[in-house]
């Protein structure tokens, strides 16, 4: 056989998290106040596009960019743009960037890696924002009767779910959440997951998204073969408006005392001048692959990042972070 055999596309497995387990675990404790065969056909609709998933990935378009990897070095291009990691390609689809990965990459173990994460990640939002739309739209319905402004306020997350929005705040949401998931897949010894709050857990907790870690535990009491692990999943809000951090901190301070399904709620802010100005000057460049980020001045990158993973990881691996931020 020749041992650079790449199988079809189509027989390749796309997804390692079953989409209903992905389901489950996105709506949490929210899932009560869907019925099972809406659920189900969230479930259905993602299983039945794996297949167009994976083909929109390997067929190129007129915007999307073409990824090529170097045996050799160990690396990924994009469209010409070298230096570019697994993460930030993956992590490119939150700026609404798409990239074509021809089969020829499947002869290295990292393009199929990068194959399969991204059709996994592509999958994943499609599920996130089917559940969001049924989600919102049930609860803005509930509410209606007790409180109009949530009921208004489920009633957009549910109108905007799978929408490209062009709103900073939007905006601002997707390239700090495509920064940590460039982490979180390009340093996959830190064990992080990013995933996007479900519309209970954004109105009622005031959560944008979460960060959560599972890592091995070490010390003490743990049996040589024994494996097990710490889990702690920290709900982030975000904002761009620095001015309004009392208020938002109250918000936090309420909703933990109503209770949640996370460990934790942080604020995190970034002004919202130093972000235009970071997304202009990327736009102004070319739009670069590696998004907007990497545009944002040194200080407030690490800032964020040590701010962001305080209370996820050790105080090593955050020195790590915020020095190669």
């Amino acid at each position: 056989m020749n041992p650079t055999f790449t199988p079809p596309i189509e027989k390749q497995k796309p997804l390692e998290k079953n989409p209903a387990d992905f389901a489950y675990e996105f709506l949490g404790d929210a899932i009560e106040h869907l019925h099972e065969d809406q659920i189900a056909a969230i479930v259905e609709r993602a299983k039945s596009s794996q297949s167009e998933i994976l083909e929109s990935i390997k067929t190129p378009s007129e915007h999307s960019r073409n990824v090529s990897y170097d045996k050799f070095k160990k690396r990924f291009s994009v469209a010409g743009e070298e230096g570019v990691t697994m993460g930030q390609i993956i992590a490119a689809r939150h700026m609404g960037m798409d990239v074509t990965i021809p089969e020829e990459v499947d002869q290295s173990g990292d393009g199929k890696k990068l194959r399969r994460i991204l059709a996994e990640k592509i999958s994943q939002d499609r599920i996130a924002n089917d559940a969001n739309r049924e989600l919102g739209t049930v609860l803005s319905e509930k509410a209606k009767m007790r409180d109009m402004m949530k009921s208004e306020a489920y009633r957009k997350i549910a109108e905007r779910s799978g929408v490209e929005s062009e709103q900073l705040g939007v905006k601002a949401e997707q390239i700090v959440m495509g920064a940590l998931e460039t982490i979180a897949i390009d340093r996959p010894d830190l064990g992080l997951s990013i995933a996007s709050a479900n519309a209970y857990q954004d109105v009622e907790e005031k959560i944008d998204f979460i960060i959560s870690t599972k890592q091995k535990k070490r010390g003490i009491g743990i049996e040589k073969d024994e494996v097990s692990f710490d889990e702690k999943h920290i709900g982030i809000q975000f904002t761009i408006n620095t001015s309004k951090r009392e208020h938002k901190e109250d918000q936090i301070k309420k909703a933990k005392a109503r209770g949640m399904d996370v460990d934790d709620i942080l604020y995190v802010a970034i002004d919202m001048k130093i972000l235009s100005l970071a997304i202009s000057s990327w736009k102004k460049d070319g739009k670069s692959i590696k998004g907007p980020w990497s545009y944002l001045p040194e200080s407030v990158r690490k800032a964020a990042i040590a701010n962001l993973f305080d209370s996820v990881l050790t105080q090593d691996q955050v020195r790590g972070l915020v020095e190669s931020a």
